[in-house]
């Protein structure tokens, strides 16, 4: 235990300088995915023994994006309330007694409330977490012509800009027709803004999906002929395409990773309620101590609901 608690204050980077020769920490720079070296080394402590059973997977059947779209039904339907949609009217103030923040730790950063501008709770906000910006670029085409790739595979890491390649599948409704996500990637997205900026000129800060004009398609293509091993003869334009990212306000990063220097359960524990005074709750995943995965942005509303005299269904 002691072990790991020691790797909570020193970063990633501290860790391979202690470990690894220069030659591994490059290669593990060049292919590393969705993490970075400034990052604190506890994430990278294996805590339990490597299991070799099937792993089970619970999801929501229908799709993540039916929750809040059964959340807003269940609004709607509620009989003892009356919901009212306003639009160009002057601003209503009302009052709450209880209330649950479930906004992105930006948003959070932005929001004037006494109760997160308590210094251990502001630190905690602006420094115990970072956000990690990350793009998806999407390109649709006629045929899946990468499954003519003497290496194809439905997964692949390079030490390209793409970063990260997948094969996303081939339509059922429109036989032959396929989509590639030829590029995910995380950390540092400045490349790809200034391809964006060129093909689109000025872009508002808040703008997060795009088209995909020529000069992007001939970039990608060049990276997409060394990863599959075709020429560029054998890569089609494609029919369609989007590259959208996650870095700015109001969303901030796609998902956030812990810094050095802080113990995530108490982290966790006390941005659930960070005020004692206040019936205000956060259900956000930036602070949850399973932050790099999706499906911890249940588990955070699990530790809201106490709060509110619910408890959680086995």
């Amino acid at each position: 235990m002691h072990f790991i608690f020691v790797f909570y204050f020193c970063s990633i980077n501290s860790l391979y300088h202690k470990f690894l020769s220069s030659e591994a920490q490059n290669y593990i720079r060049d292919t590393a995915v969705f993490i970075s070296s400034d990052l604190s080394a506890s994430a990278k402590v294996i805590t339990s023994p490597p299991s070799h059973a099937e792993n089970e997977v619970l999801t929501v059947t229908p799709g993540f994006s039916s929750i809040p779209t059964k959340l807003l039904e269940e609004f709607l339907r509620r009989v003892e309330g009356e919901f009212k949609m306003r639009k160009n009217k002057p601003l209503i103030k009302k009052c709450a007694k209880k209330i649950i923040l479930a906004v992105n730790r930006l948003s959070l950063e932005r929001l004037n409330w006494k109760g997160l501008h308590q210094p251990h709770i502001r630190e905690y906000i602006t420094k115990a977490v970072k956000d990690v910006s990350a793009g998806k670029l999407f390109l649709a085409y006629n045929f899946p012509w990468w499954r003519n790739s003497p290496v194809n595979s439905q997964y692949a890491i390079s030490d390209t800009p793409l970063k990260q390649t997948y094969d996303f599948g081939t339509s059922k409704a429109n036989p032959t027709k396929s989509i590639l996500l030829p590029m995910y990637t995380d950390v540092d997205m400045s490349y790809w803004n200034e391809l964006i900026q060129r093909e689109h000129g000025n872009i508002n800060n808040r703008d997060v999906v795009f088209s995909v004009g020529k000069e992007i398609v001939k970039v990608t293509n060049k990276y997409l002929s060394a990863i599959y091993r075709l020429p560029l003869s054998d890569i089609p334009p494609p029919i369609n395409g989007i590259i959208g990212y996650w870095q700015n306000y109001p969303y901030g990063g796609a998902w956030q990773l812990w810094m050095p220097g802080y113990i995530w359960p108490e982290v966790e524990k006390q941005m659930t309620k960070p005020s004692k005074n206040d019936d205000v709750c956060v259900a956000v995943n930036a602070f949850s101590s399973r932050s790099s995965f999706s499906n911890s942005a249940l588990q955070v509303v699990e530790l809201v609901m106490p709060y509110f005299g619910l408890k959680c269904r086995e």
